[in-house]
């Protein structure tokens, strides 16, 4: 157990201590989605055309990355040592996922419209559905790779896909009332919400154990009992680094704006990738791959 740089909730209810009694993080007031706009479409931090929005590393080492800019998606068939463009320029979303039967699934939304994209071939050729966000507004995936679409809507439910069409289908599974995949970051036993670092006994009981102050974390990834983490520092900087045993440990990368994403892929090896590129974790290093 350990006591970092502030409150230890030890023993006590997991989600009452990360989220508070009424499912609201203490000291984070209650707000409007509004929030989740706040940089919706504007690309002007945005460096160049090596930005990368989203990375989906497949069962068979192929690699398929989501450029920045709107200009559609990118592939690796050599584990990231080529890349080339891939499919369709016009493609671009948030986020992407391939599901349980070999479907890669994309989601884009604005505050006025959602979408989601649909490809049977691997990301060649993709179909897209306009759903009527009065009744449908994901704006989050959350599901795991090789599982059933899941998403978070707006209005905190929980559906997965029971079919191929995303305009019907959907199965009401739960409810994101705590904001654990709204606004928390999740990976295995690890939560981090408000800068703090959270990890389970049980479903139940958690811990905090370390409290991040030099830079703003923008995701995580936990393989073992390592928690890898990306994101960015009061100079705009990309930062990575890990926790283990208590310690963070910062893997120097001297680049600007942020590290958006990490990914495991199928051989066990760490991918990064944001607003300068794609890189490789090895070796204790980061190896930037595009």
């Amino acid at each position: 157990m350990f006591i970092l740089f502030g409150m230890l909730f030890q023993g006590q209810n997991c989600m009452a201590s990360v989220f508070g009694r009424e499912g609201v993080a203490y000291g984070i007031l209650k707000r409007p989605f509004s929030y989740l706009f706040a940089r919706d479409f504007d690309f002007s931090y945005v460096p160049d055309s090596a930005s990368i929005r989203d990375l989906l590393p497949l069962k068979d080492g192929f690699l398929i990355a989501m450029l920045g800019n709107g200009h559609g998606l990118i592939s690796s068939a050599d584990q990231g040592d080529s890349w080339s463009k891939y499919g369709d320029d016009s493609i671009y979303f948030r986020q992407f996922i391939i599901d349980d039967n070999n479907v890669i699934w994309g989601l884009d939304y604005s505050r006025d419209y959602a979408y989601l994209y649909r490809s049977f071939d691997t990301g060649k050729t993709w179909h897209f559905f306009k759903l009527d966000i009065s009744k449908m507004f994901p704006i989050k995936i959350i599901s795991k790779y090789y599982e059933p679409l899941k998403v978070v809507t707006i209005n905190r439910n929980i559906y997965k896909l029971k079919g191929d069409s995303p305009l019907d289908n959907w199965l009401l599974v739960g409810r994101d009332d705590s904001l654990l995949f709204l606004e928390g970051l999740v990976s295995a036993n690890f939560v981090v919400r408000n800068k703090t670092i959270y990890k389970k006994r049980s479903e139940e009981e958690c811990d905090s154990i370390f409290q991040i102050k030099e830079f703003e974390p923008l995701d995580i990834l936990a393989k073992d009992d390592t928690l890898f983490v990306s994101g960015t520092d009061h100079r705009q900087s990309s930062v990575f680094g890990y926790f283990l045993n208590g310690k963070l440990h910062r893997i120097e990368i001297k680049e600007p704006y942020a590290l958006l994403g990490i990914r495991l892929d199928a051989r066990g090896r760490i991918w990064a990738f944001g607003d300068k590129g794609i890189y490789l974790y090895e070796d204790g290093r980061l190896v930037r791959k595009y």
